[in-house]
């Protein structure tokens, strides 16, 4: 019994000490895989409610960039692990749209437009950044805010 329980506790610190030190990983790192199949699906299972849903993906939105960042920084951005990160970011955009839609069919005005200008927020201060670094993901940068900013002339937002 004792033996199951050291074992326990010694799987549960292994697993603590794998999530800290995955969370500044990106795409090349060895622990890269670990962070996104095992840390952040964790997060998406105890999200709930639309809120928190929306939040949640605006994080991993906002995760994505960063990750791209750090790669265009080191001169490590390939096309591949650009084309990657974008995708990745795209599939966030595309869920906290859905939550936002949801929120506002709800009625819930206040959470969408927070949500919104949250996101918004996101992606202007990542386009000065991509833009000083002469990225090439600005423009794509771009066209999701435009989409992001028609939300708000949506009635109620």
């Amino acid at each position: 019994m004792v033996k199951i329980f050291l074992s326990l506790v010694a799987i549960a610190s292994l697993g603590g000490i794998f999530t800290i030190a995955s969370g500044s990983a990106v795409p090349g790192n060895i622990l890269y895989p670990f962070k996104i199949g095992v840390c952040e699906s964790i997060g998406q299972l105890v999200a709930l409610g639309d809120g928190a849903k929306g939040t949640f993906s605006l994080e991993l939105a906002r995760q994505r960039l960063i990750e791209l960042q750090i790669l265009e920084q080191n001169s490590t951005a390939t096309p591949a692990r650009r084309d990657y990160l974008l995708n990745e970011f795209d599939s966030e955009s595309q869920k906290i749209q859905d939550v936002i839609t949801v929120l506002q069919v709800e009625e819930k005005f206040d959470e969408a437009k927070v949500l919104i200008a949250e996101f918004q927020t996101l992606l202007k201060q990542q386009l000065a950044v991509f833009t000083a670094l002469g990225s090439p993901t600005v423009p794509h940068l771009q066209a999701t805010l435009t989409t992001i900013t028609a939300l708000t002339l949506m009635p109620g937002t």
